[in-house]
């Protein structure tokens, strides 16, 4: 019997793959709603702790990418990328689809994640980690601008309880380029802005805020939470001693 040809054995293995990523594709869309909710209390029926999440919701995507981005602030981007793209190649899915989901979430592209990937498998550990054991270096923005952070959470507070939903990440950006250039007095030099939007994002979060699929406008989380609370008993106390 001849040799299987080289060209054979490509397209062989080129259609098993295609059939591979079509089956998982598949899978994902027969994991339906009602599946998911069965699955979940079979597995957290014990824990009324926990509620139920729809992981299909495309507003979960914002919740990742904010975790993500506090990540990042925290830790090497590379190792948070690779380790996601690594997962879901892990689990079938396409290069094509992970470099868009990684895209989305501020990672970086897949082709640089196979890079390091490639150096992580079939190289040594040491290598991989490299330089980048660090994350964030240095003080906190908000560690060096206090008076600042008040009058961020207090814009936030005010905005929020509007009925318009016209509150945006890019308004508290916005709001805490002009404020920290005039507390300064300092003349802006550059278009960017002193604090990045996927930062004040962070900060929406931080100040007890969040944007769900409900919801059109953001929302403080527990209006009456002990934290709030202090807040504003802080900042009136500050406003009044600083009115003049």
């Amino acid at each position: 019997m001849p040799p299987v040809s080289k060209r054979l054995r490509h397209t062989v293995a080129f259609n098993t793959r295609r059939s591979k990523e079509s089956l998982v594709s598949k899978r994902s869309e027969d994991y339906s709603y009602e599946q998911q909710k069965e699955e979940f209390t079979t597995l957290f029926k014990l824990d009324d702790q926990i509620d139920h999440i729809d992981f299909q919701n495309d507003s979960i995507v914002n919740d990742i990418s904010d975790l993500f981005s506090y990540c990042k602030t925290q830790i090497n981007i590379r190792f948070l990328s690779t380790l996601v793209y690594m997962s879901l190649r892990r689990f079938g899915h396409t290069c094509r689809v992970v470099d868009s989901f990684l895209t989305t979430i501020g990672g970086m592209t897949a082709k640089t994640c196979q890079k390091w990937a490639n150096l992580l498998v079939h190289n040594d550990f040491d290598e991989f980690i490299g330089d980048g054991r660090g994350g964030k270096q240095g003080d906190s923005f908000w560690d060096l601008h206090t008076d600042l952070e008040m009058e961020a959470k207090d814009f936030v507070f005010q905005e929020c309880s509007k009925k318009e939903a016209t509150f945006t990440a890019e308004k508290l950006a916005k709001f805490i380029d002009d404020r920290f250039y005039d507390l300064n007095k300092l003349k802006k030099a550059e278009d960017k802005l002193i604090r990045s939007i996927e930062s004040c994002r962070l900060d929406l979060r931080r100040f007890g805020c969040k944007y769900t699929e409900n919801k059109a406008r953001p929302y403080f989380l527990g209006h009456e939470r002990e934290d709030v609370v202090q807040h504003r008993e802080q900042f009136v106390t500050y406003f009044m001693q600083h009115k003049d």
